[in-house]
């Protein structure tokens, strides 16, 4: 069943309600584009520490809870816990990075992917990329990249670049349309230095 939110606001436009043959989530048919409204994946912002018989769950300086071990009578039954009441206190507060859903168009199945305020948009096969970093958006250049520390030296990464292979500088990777949010290889391309 689709939540009451997707309901109202999608029913006037939805076409037809289809199941993904892979996935046991419902999916929605808008003008011929399927629209996947959960949202799965994304890591949580937070720490759970250990400190005498409990597991403290920490926002920035916010405590969310804290378990005691003795309550589970097992220390990783405890600490699954733990991160259950993070996730869920990320997933209810919006704080969880790299959430994705699958969608598809004319040109195939893509994947959007949240990077804060923003959403961008990257072929399914970039899913082991898009789970490995903590993808941030930069504002002023509507680019998205993630911070790499390696010793004392911080490098930034770029999706775009890493999804073409080409993490190093010595050749660009231009974006066709010029949505630098539109980062699925059709949309990608090489410029070669000469």
């Amino acid at each position: 069943m689709l939540n009451n939110i997707f309901r109202g606001s999608i029913k006037r436009f939805a076409t037809s309600l289809t199941r993904l043959p892979e996935t046991t989530s419902y999916v929605i048919k808008v003008n011929e584009q399927i629209i996947n409204p959960l949202w799965t994946g994304g890591k949580t912002r937070g720490n759970i520490q250990l400190v005498n018989h409990y597991y403290y769950v920490r926002y920035s300086k916010t405590l969310i809870s804290f378990i005691k071990i003795s309550d589970f009578h097992n220390i990783q039954k405890a600490f699954a816990h733990a991160k259950k009441v993070l996730y869920a206190y990320c997933k209810e507060n919006n704080l969880l990075r790299n959430e994705y859903r699958i969608c598809e168009d004319y040109d195939g199945r893509y994947l959007e992917v949240k990077a804060g305020n923003v959403v961008f948009m990257c072929d399914i096969d970039c899913l082991e990329i898009v789970e490995e970093y903590n993808w941030m958006h930069i504002a002023r250049d509507n680019i998205i990249y993630t911070i790499e520390r390696d010793d004392d030296k911080i490098e930034n990464i770029y999706f775009h670049r890493l999804c073409m292979g080409m993490h190093k500088h010595e050749n660009k990777v231009m974006h066709r349309d010029g949505n630098k949010l539109n980062n699925r290889k059709s949309n990608l391309v090489i410029e070669y230095k000469k």
